[in-house]
């Protein structure tokens, strides 16, 4: 399963097989070109930079030391350190290089914190990935992961949909798998974590114009790597379409507002010491009567 929303719409959690539709060769290309941009390009990695100090505020809440770490994420300083500063012993890493394997490649297993970044949205089988992360930690240990939410380029997305459908008659694969809050926890759950929390947070960007949007997301190795995505090549008139469809929806300063969701997933691992919740109806105290004491 996973959870596809280009269109706004999301397959159930309780599909059993799952499709590929992941281009690893494209999405190897697409990760080194990044690399070579993100160097030329000061500030195209702001939305790394962001999920950065995401990352250390959430880490810095959790009040205890965490001594053997996984992370799998870009080789950005901006996530490193902050796993870096938590961990007391040993750190793991998996990089561009191995981060999108449909297996995780670690020597043993029961690690006590596993971090993902810009890896789950890329990968065939999310349950299944999930379920390795949990399977590597030991009990009551920690996971946490970042992933774009369907709320990203909405707009921008919206109009391409409506431009191409227009022209064409029908619309071409061509936009990233995406996450929403609700089929984030329902993954969560079915891959047998312990106490899930999800919740997101919406950036707002200005651009001059569409063309530096793609730019970045260039930089981020956030074009088309889909299997479906291939041998589709855009016509101009789709372009043109598009380009006036977006225009319209210029602020009054004439900048194009882009929207980028960061959706972040934590779970624990099942451990015999962890809270556990209530009985329904076992309660001791009446919710109203405190309500109304106050």
């Amino acid at each position: 399963m996973h959870p596809i929303c280009p269109l706004g719409r999301c397959l159930s959690v309780t599909q059993q097989t799952p499709p590929r539709i992941i281009e690893k060769h494209r999405l190897s290309l697409a990760k080194q070109r990044a690399r070579t941009r993100l160097a030329d390009k000061p500030g195209a990695d702001f939305l790394l930079r962001q999920i950065g100090d995401d990352l250390s505020l959430r880490l810095s809440v959790v009040q205890r030391a965490f001594e053997k770490v996984l992370l799998i994420a870009p080789s950005h300083a901006a996530l490193v350190e902050p796993v870096k500063e938590k961990a007391v012993g040993e750190l793991h890493y998996l990089d561009e290089q191995h981060m999108h394997d449909d297996t995780l490649d670690t020597n043993g297993r029961d690690f006590d914190l596993i971090v993902s970044v810009g890896q789950l949205h890329l990968i065939d089988d999310v349950p299944g990935m999930l379920t390795q992360m949990r399977m590597l930690l030991r009990p009551d240990g920690l996971m946490l992961a970042c992933v774009p939410g369907a709320a990203t380029l909405n707009s921008v997305r919206t109009a391409w949909i409506d431009a191409e459908a227009t022209m064409t008659g029908g619309v071409a694969s061509r936009f990233m798998p995406l996450f929403d809050v609700r089929s984030s926890g329902a993954l969560l759950q079915r891959a047998g974590y312990a106490l899930p929390v999800i919740d997101s947070e919406e950036i707002d960007v200005s651009y001059r114009d569409v063309r530096s949007i793609f730019a970045d997301l260039r930089s981020m190795a956030g074009g088309n790597v889909l299997l479906l995505g291939q041998g589709h090549s855009i016509k101009r008139a789709v372009w043109n379409e598009f380009n006036q469809k977006v225009d319209e929806t210029r602020d009054q300063d004439g900048k194009l507002r882009a929207t980028f969701e960061l959706i972040w997933m934590s779970g624990w691992a099942p451990s015999a010491d962890q809270p556990t919740p209530l009985e329904p109806g076992s309660a001791q105290v009446s919710l109203t009567k405190i309500l109304k004491s106050s």
